[in-house]
């Protein structure tokens, strides 16, 4: 528990995170597309 702790967790989680956020925006983008094309039967 020193003063690297943070430092070395914060290195982790920024590359935990990188494909994870990659995902959430793939799947963003879909669930978008998917609304749109909702909304272009409806009408």
């Amino acid at each position: 528990m020193g003063l690297r702790e943070p430092v070395d967790f914060k290195g982790q989680e920024a590359k935990a995170s990188w494909p994870f956020c990659e995902i959430l925006k793939d799947t963003y983008h879909k669930m978008e597309f998917i609304e749109i094309t909702n909304r272009n039967i409806q009408v």
